[in-house]
């Protein structure tokens, strides 16, 4: 009994551990730059680019938007909210990309299991073509398919399985896009808002752990008597 619980003990204090977290891409609390764009049909697409930002991964985040009709769309971060909202009254899009002001975002997605998009307002018909889509480019500018989930309103959660996003090196990612997309119109006067966008369940394999003072005691004591009980059964 002594023996398997030293063994326990020893086991729990030596094994290596395996974690699964969640890293958060972008929560759309941050913003340094306008946080507004707004275009019309007869304009070009409008960006918006923010450096310097601690709580999005890589850094940066630049904001595109197009408008395909002869109407205003309005988009941008409202940090107040965090939430990176869409507004048009005809069809457009939005886009957010990320790619540490060109270093790229390395390995993080290699260990995960998915991607996923919170969004918290929907206010689109029924019938929408209202898309968020979302899409990678490796360091050797291979792009992955542009994965699309449709809204039907309401809030929720959106699901991209890492193992979806084929054709690119997934230890090596430059930039990730996420975009808001009225493309049809039975799209129009949408409203749509994303809270969070993550990488989830990422597998890290963490060091074992040195056994520490009490564990180590313990070990020691335990390991001791099973000597002490040894030497009195040989009547030593």
């Amino acid at each position: 009994m002594l023996r398997s619980l030293a063994l326990v003990v020893v086991g729990v204090a030596c094994a290596a551990q395996a974690m699964a977290l969640d890293f958060v891409i972008d929560s759309f609390t941050e913003a340094t730059n306008t946080v507004v764009v707004q275009v019309s049909f007869i304009e070009p697409p409008a960006t918006n680019l923010d450096t310097g930002l601690a709580g999005v991964r890589g850094g940066s985040r630049e904001i595109e938007v197009v408008s395909s009709t002869p109407v205003l769309v309005q988009s941008g971060v409202i940090v107040a909210d965090g939430i990176f909202d869409f507004m048009t009254d005809g069809t457009g899009s939005a886009t957010a990309t990320y790619d540490g002001s060109g270093a790229g975002l390395g390995s993080l997605f290699a260990c995960a299991e998915a991607i996923e998009i919170d969004y918290e307002r929907a206010d689109v018909p029924a019938v929408a073509g209202a898309l968020v889509q979302i899409v990678m480019v490796d360091g050797s500018n291979n792009t992955s398919p542009v994965l699309s989930s449709g809204l039907a309103g309401g809030e929720g959660t959106l699901s991209f399985p890492i193992e979806q996003f084929t054709g690119v090196d997934l230890s090596d990612i430059a930039e990730i896009s996420v975009t808001m997309d009225a493309e049809s119109v039975e799209a129009m006067s949408s409203d749509l808002a994303i809270s969070e966008i993550r990488a989830v369940n990422c597998e890290l394999e963490t060091p074992a752990p040195s056994m520490g003072p009490v564990a180590l005691g313990m070990a020691t004591i335990m390991l001791t008597g099973l000597g002490y009980l040894g030497f009195r059964r040989r009547g030593l």
